[in-house]
């Protein structure tokens, strides 16, 4: 076992996950939260990494790591990340003979055209390539907090990230004009082996929270967010053939589903508004995708979009406190919102003092709240 901290305790969260229950179950249309990640004191810890002792040292780090952050200012829940940079987010085109190489955290696909595809074992079991290892690791760290924390699901890709790591990427833009049947075979067997692992993570986590969004909490067993970073793309046409089925699947198999894409959605919203099923969630970087645009397309509908400011780019916002101005500033009534005002990942666009930062954008929020009340 490891060390827990105090503050990390969840029966303190009880009423920050019942808020967040009903917000994604659809009760609270045109409600606010927000997470707003801090760390607890002015001068903030150094966040270690994995090291020699892995996984136990990233298990006690990432629990560290949530102990040196302030909890209780916003809607936030400590859970932890599985993800680890050991085994990056190609994990799942590994089952196929795709190689993770961890010194340039890149999975080299092992296949050049759909072409080739009868190369492949299209029936990959949770034992290939690294999702056994990743499965073994959430185990530990179940068996080693005795399953008191929640943990995230692993960040891996959809069926269509899944497949440009096993097939060429730019080739597999052609491929989807030159080969759809053999895209169609691997894309079926990219969505079974998701769902597979994703359920044996369910079955295996206690608390399994099916987001990456930083602090964000959602019950299990009313969607999960799928990553699928092709939306941003290819055309409605291509993504009507070559994702809403897969990504449909997916819905059906979790009760479900919220998209993500780290690139611009917003030519993808009336598409994934009309021809998805059980859409919970849209989680997107509001630097690249338009914040507007999803207001005009989801107003007065359950979904909940989660803008994040972590990837600030083309920089529509001067600060996490310009960017959760401007936010609020389009928000309508009839729109729930989760805002998540991450660290940004570019060193030019990070708080110079994170505590502050956090401080002013808080006091903002509260604002905002009373007002509204």
């Amino acid at each position: 076992m490891v060390s827990i901290p105090e503050v990390l305790d969840q029966s303190g969260f009880e009423q920050t996950k019942e808020f967040m229950r009903r917000l994604w179950y659809g009760e609270m249309r045109g409600v606010l939260a927000y997470v707003v990640p801090s760390p607890a004191q002015e001068t903030p810890s150094t966040f270690g990494s994995e090291s020699d002792c892995f996984p136990e040292r990233f298990l006690q780090e990432n629990l560290n790591s949530l102990a040196s952050r302030r909890w209780g200012h916003d809607y936030g829940v400590p859970m932890i990340q599985p993800h680890t940079p050991k085994y990056g987010g190609g994990i799942m085109a590994t089952a196929y003979g795709s190689q993770f190489n961890e010194l340039y955290n890149h999975t080299a696909p092992c296949i050049n055209s759909a072409a080739q595809i009868d190369l492949l074992n299209l029936n990959p079991t949770l034992k290939d390539g690294l999702l056994g290892d990743c499965l073994d690791i959430i185990r530990h760290m179940v068996g080693s907090t005795g399953g008191r924390i929640p943990i995230q699901m692993y960040n891996a890709g959809g069926p269509m990230d899944i497949a440009s790591m096993v097939v060429r990427d730019t080739e597999l833009l052609g491929d989807l004009y030159a080969y759809p049947k053999e895209v169609h075979r691997l894309l079926d067997s990219c969505t079974e082996l998701y769902i597979a692992f994703y359920k044996a993570q369910q079955e295996i986590v206690p608390e399994f929270v099916p987001v990456i969004a930083d602090g964000m909490y959602v019950p299990d067993g009313h969607g999960i967010l799928c990553g699928e970073d092709w939306l941003s793309v290819i055309s409605p046409k291509l993504a009507l053939e070559f994702e809403i089925p897969y990504i449909n699947r997916i819905s059906d198999a979790f009760g479900g589903i919220a998209i993500h894409a780290c690139g611009n959605l917003a030519f993808q919203f009336e598409l994934l508004k009309k021809h998805v099923r059980n859409l919970r969630g849209i989680y997107f970087n509001a630097g690249e995708c338009s914040f507007q645009a999803a207001v005009d397309v989801f107003r007065r509908t359950d979904v909940v979009l989660m803008p994040c400011w972590a990837l600030n780019h083309p920089y529509r916002y001067e600060s996490r406190l310009d960017f959760a101005k401007k936010i609020l500033s389009m928000k309508t009534d009839d729109v729930t919102v989760c805002v998540i005002a991450s660290y940004s990942a570019y060193p030019e666009m990070m708080d110079e003092n994170p505590f502050l930062a956090a401080e002013e954008i808080i006091k903002y929020m509260e604002r905002y709240h009373e007002a509204e009340t």
